[in-house]
């Protein structure tokens, strides 16, 4: 199977030693911009994967595409591997195809032993076209849907600003399939 070329974003020096982030559903490789700050002394790597952000959101969106779509992002040297949900299963796939090749790996809530059922049924939600009137709607809904109680509002619009577009007619969707 061909790797598709995914969208990739870069912090710090390539020379150095790197971190690779991998998303959850409904998410970009921006979201581990301030990850990324903390940790000036790496080359932190975050891919928008497969379906995401600028990254091709054509099918086959399999585990085995994700992973080699990666791969061909991120190259074949050793990384840390922070993931984040459907992230953290990747990253898990990952480690598990090239254990050397993963020197840390930190799990983030991962997706991993979901029964199928349940797995298909929130792939079907977040894929359900979400519109919003206006880019202060979405925020309030993300609260809502999210359950958001103390974070910043300053900084869920930091992360949510990036990841969304107006569409023809000004409505605000998420950049994602």
């Amino acid at each position: 199977m061909t790797a598709r070329a995914l969208h990739l974003h870069e912090w710090g020096e390539p020379g150095a030693p790197r971190v690779v982030c991998l998303h959850g559903v409904r998410n970009h490789g921006g979201h581990f911009a301030r990850l990324a700050a903390t940790l000036p002394e790496r080359h932190v790597l975050a891919p928008d994967l497969i379906g995401h952000g600028y990254s091709p959101w054509e099918p086959p969106w399999r585990i085995e595409a994700h992973c080699d779509a990666i791969l061909e992002a991120v190259g074949h040297g050793p990384a840390a591997l922070v993931g984040h949900s459907f992230g953290g299963r990747l990253a898990f796939e990952l480690a598990a195809r090239a254990p050397k090749l993963v020197p840390k790996l930190v799990l983030l809530d991962p997706a991993i032993l979901i029964p199928p059922h349940v797995a298909l049924a929130a792939a079907e939600n977040a894929r359900q076209d979400k519109v919003y009137v206006s880019f202060e709607e979405l925020i309030d809904r993300r609260y809502e849907e999210s359950q958001l109680q103390r974070a910043p509002r300053e900084l869920v619009v930091e992360d949510l600003a990036p990841h969304v577009e107006p569409d023809a007619s000004g409505h605000v969707r998420y950049r994602y399939c």
